[in-house]
């Protein structure tokens, strides 16, 4: 990513509500809200293996959901953040049973923070 430093003095840093998945998302609708151009460039070559981060630690998980609500929180109607919580949660407390049930400590960790940002936790971490 490359930004004008004139840009960022006027739309601020990145928000630090995460360790990684998401922060960028917020800081470019920030951007585009304050009338700068955001440029995509579909040439660009990058080699993404999907995921990798996510299967070393699976605690990151947590990370990009605080990230989603972060987002929606600050640029979408109250409305909407609920909504995105109530329908994410069943999904959530599943996999949390699941790991409960199958005895993966780890995961089991990580579904609980989930569920803890869903409910409105903010504090909540890998």
């Amino acid at each position: 990513m490359l930004a004008r430093a004139q840009a960022v003095r006027e739309v601020g840093l990145m928000d630090e509500v995460t360790l990684v998945g998401g922060e960028e998302t917020e800081w470019h609708r920030r951007f585009w809200s304050a009338g700068w151009r955001i440029v995509f460039l579909p040439d660009a070559a990058i080699v993404h293996y999907g995921s990798q981060t996510l299967r070393v630690v699976p605690g990151l998980e947590v990370e990009y959901l605080k990230g989603a609500v972060h987002y929606f929180s600050k640029h979408r109607p109250r409305a909407v953040v609920v909504a995105l919580c109530v329908f994410a949660l069943p999904l959530v407390a599943t996999q949390w049973l699941m790991a409960t049930t199958l005895g993966r400590g780890e995961e089991k960790a990580a579904k609980g923070a989930s569920l803890r940002v869903l409910l409105g936790d903010s504090g909540a971490g890998p």
